[in-house]
């Protein structure tokens, strides 16, 4: 039974990760709302934003144990839609990472990569 404590037990992950795709994966058209680049990257990174007008954009970078890195607020638009992460991830060491970008009403995480 679950309590306050330990909820219902340990997790269907493949269960999990399919949800979090639906929520917050890639759009059902097709058309995404983040793509990274250069993915793997050493000491630049960039976040190309596909926006239909000008957005509150929140950028979240976590580490792959869920530990928030660096979290940023923008305001972007269709001709204002690359973010320079360069600053940010110098401060990183080598491994994966994940970035999730907010809009209203849109969620994508992408899984990036520091050589």
């Amino acid at each position: 039974n679950p309590d306050d404590l330990l909820g219902w037990g340990i997790p269907d992950y493949g269960v999990a990760y399919g949800l979090l795709l639906e929520i917050a994966g890639n759009p059902a058209n097709g058309k995404t709302l983040v793509e990274a680049f250069p993915n793997p990257f050493r000491d630049e990174l960039n976040l190309k934003l596909n926006l239909d007008s000008i957005e509150l954009v929140v950028v979240e970078l976590m580490s792959t144990s869920g530990k928030l890195v660096y979290l940023g607020k923008y305001t972007r638009s269709r001709a204002d839609r690359i973010i320079n992460l360069d600053r940010v991830v110098n401060l990183l060491n080598s491994g994966v990472f994940y970035v999730r970008v907010v809009i209203p009403e849109k969620t994508q995480v992408i899984k990036i990569i520091k050589q």
